[in-house]
């Protein structure tokens, strides 16, 4: 093998090793997007935030650049001037959550969690957050949210089927099955929860359409609820401040 070869095949070596060297790790479970397309793309954000910084879809994407690369302190800060440009912002909610969560703070993000979670009163809102920190890959905080949902509003058809499609997800055929029984016997108006239940080998019976008026009644017996599952799992603002 020849010197210049030998000089080569060093340098080379020298090269990938130096680029193994990543003092910030970034989990596993959410890979970096190619470095050009960050490039590319965080210049166009920050462009639209140099125009228009109360953009909170603008400070979002640029959060999701800076936590793919392991930069927490950048991400964090974009999360948070989201939300307080926009609070009703789920997705930047469970972002923050998340990037303060991979940084080694759980205690933290179990903290802001909790607060967003009573924030959202509305249990509409509360499932939106739920299925948010579903797209974040945080599961155990979805469960917290849906199961928070089901204290304040027991008899919600919306909450067992987010529960119901919650423990699908899981593999959880039992559980899956006792919520979207009860939800779909408090709404039956629900395809995608008529469907599931079919699978499962449940015998449902669709909605009658509703009686027109002078219209003749049919011969046939009312339809019976499904039986109730005897037991169950448990405004914009401008301040710039950091959430504690």
């Amino acid at each position: 093998m020849t010197r210049k070869l030998k000089i080569t095949m060093i340098m080379a070596l020298a090269i990938w090793l130096a680029g193994c060297d990543n003092p910030q790790a970034i989990p596993p479970e959410s890979p970096a997007s190619p470095p050009l397309k960050n490039a590319a793309y965080r210049i166009m954000l920050e462009e639209q935030i140099a125009n228009r910084y109360e953009s909170p879809q603008a400070h979002y994407e640029l959060g999701k650049i800076f936590h793919s690369e392991g930069q927490w302190n950048k991400a964090q800060f974009h999360f948070e001037v989201a939300i307080r440009f926009a609070p009703n912002h789920w997705p930047a909610k469970a972002a923050l959550v998340r990037s303060i969560k991979d940084a080694g703070n759980g205690p933290r993000a179990q903290i802001i969690a909790d607060r967003f979670m009573k924030e959202a009163t509305d249990i509409r809102d509360l499932m939106f957050l739920g299925k948010a920190f579903q797209t974040e890959m945080l599961d155990e905080y979805a469960l917290q949210c849906f199961e928070h949902g089901l204290r304040i509003a027991p008899n919600s058809a919306q909450v067992h089927r987010e529960l119901g499609f919650y423990y699908l997800q899981k593999g959880d055929q039992i559980r899956a099955e006792e919520f979207l029984r009860r939800s779909f016997s408090l709404n039956r108006y629900q395809p995608d929860v008529a469907r599931e239940l079919g699978k499962m080998g449940v015998i449902i019976q669709a909605p009658r359409p509703k009686k027109e008026s002078g219209s003749t009644p049919p011969s046939s017996a009312p339809s019976q609820p499904l039986p109730t599952p005897t037991s169950s799992a448990a405004s914009s603002g401008n301040s710039m401040g950091r959430i504690p």
